[in-house]
């Protein structure tokens, strides 16, 4: 109940997606956070999903500074700017959403997204061998899409929308996986055999935030742009241990303590084993490159 309570929050959604456009357009923090958040709930009460929200929450964040600008120019007083700029641009947006049925066509996306990444883990006639072989793709998919920013666009929404319900999400695995451990082998070989006096602090520093809050991945980035041997261990490590999450069909969440992850999964000894698979490789090779550098000085 307390998951599903968690990962079900479309006005959340929206609010924090107008921040994140009022922000590049204005900066104007909580008034985008208002306006997101009535998009949001006029799309959740017309029956739209958490990404119908979501991008009613973006729109009304990037159109509530030309409202304000618009109140500013005809000589509206500060406070009623604010109250009529944020109701304008979160109920004009939200009112458009429904009205030309956009909130019908997110609920179908996201179904369609749910139902492709369902099929891992609840197909038993989707071999073990294909689901390996699509769980690499997806799991260096996953890594590389990081390192190019492309998270925050395409993996996070799609692990939101996988757990709009409640349920555990592929790409939740895959995210404690495959970035999340990735990270935690690259700081945990560091801090035993740093290359550099820096490293010992940093790594250390990666591995409390990655153990304890599943995240600060980038704190690894550095030691990867440095050498490609390190930087070709981690892209391995999450290419097999995504392999091992699509062989076994592990659904978890992400941002998630890494003990809490193998309680918020239907697969905890496959997911074990795919956080292990995750980190050996990038905490082999920067424990012996690390030996290595320190033998040369």
């Amino acid at each position: 109940a307390l998951f599903a309570a968690l990962s079900s929050g479309r006005v959340l959604s929206a609010a924090v997606s107008a921040g994140d456009g009022s922000e590049s357009c204005g900066g104007l923090g909580v008034l985008g956070l208002l306006a997101g958040s009535l998009a949001g709930t006029i799309t959740s009460e017309g029956g739209g999903g958490v990404l119908a929200a979501a991008i009613a929450g973006s729109a009304a964040g990037l159109l509530l500074p030309k409202f304000v600008a618009f109140a500013a120019r005809h000589g509206t007083p500060a406070t009623a700017t604010s109250i009529v700029a944020t109701g304008a641009a979160g109920a004009l947006v939200g009112t458009l959403l429904l009205l030309f049925r956009i909130t019908d066509a997110t609920v179908w996306v996201s179904e369609l997204v749910r139902s492709v990444f369902g099929v891992f883990g609840n197909a038993p006639w989707f071999g073990p061998v294909l689901r390996s072989m699509i769980g690499a793709l997806v799991g260096w998919l996953t890594f590389w899409g990081s390192e190019h920013g492309a998270y925050h666009a395409f993996i996070l929404p799609a692990i939101i929308i996988e757990s709009e319900f409640g349920e555990f999400a592929f790409l939740g695995a895959m995210d404690c996986v495959c970035l999340v451990c990735v990270c935690t082998g690259l700081c945990g070989g560091t801090y035993l055999a740093p290359q550099a006096p820096s490293d010992r602090a940093l790594s250390l520093r990666g591995l409390k935030i990655n153990l304890t809050w599943g995240d600060f991945v980038e704190c690894g980035y550095p030691f990867m742009a440095r050498d490609q041997v390190v930087m070709a261990s981690a892209h391995l490590g999450a290419a097999l241990g995504g392999g091992v999450v699509g062989w076994c069909g592990a659904h978890s969440s992400a941002y998630l303590p890494l003990p809490l992850c193998y309680v918020t999964t239907n697969r905890p000894l496959g997911l074990l084993l795919a956080t292990v698979v995750a980190a050996l490789p990038p905490f082999l090779a920067t424990f012996a490159r690390g030996k290595q550098a320190a033998k040369v000085r």
